[in-house]
């Protein structure tokens, strides 16, 4: 399809991507406190961690588990929270719009699962 390869995790959001039209991102499970869901941030909230790390205005939506936000909503997760070389467990999501069927979601995240399998 003209892609470059990103390796295995890349490439497997990616053909999520193109398959639904339905956008599929990865958090490194250890990195989690809790399952990730949607809030707002509040000001000067920290997103990564160390050197890489911002502080956020408040009121902007983030992915968020229960003690800190993961990544701003509909951007990649900073490094502190992006599966890297040794990671052996991820956490997909995709965010449903309105407007778009739950099936496309599903089918998203299903697809990206599967391919990721360990068989």
């Amino acid at each position: 399809g003209g892609f470059p390869t990103g390796g295995l995790l890349a490439d497997v959001l990616l053909i999520a991507l193109t398959d639904t039209g339905v956008p599929v991102w990865a958090l490194a499970s250890d990195t989690l406190d809790g399952p990730p869901g949607i809030r707002e941030s509040t000001e000067g909230e920290l997103l990564g961690e160390g050197r890489d790390s911002r502080l956020l205005p408040g009121g902007r939506l983030v992915v968020a588990d229960s003690s800190r936000a993961l990544a701003v909503l509909f951007d990649d997760p900073p490094r502190a929270h992006s599966p890297r070389s040794g990671t052996r467990a991820v956490t997909l999501f995709a965010v449903q719009v309105g407007g778009v069927p739950t099936l496309f979601a599903e089918e998203a995240l299903w697809s990206a699962a599967s391919a990721l399998e360990v068989p």
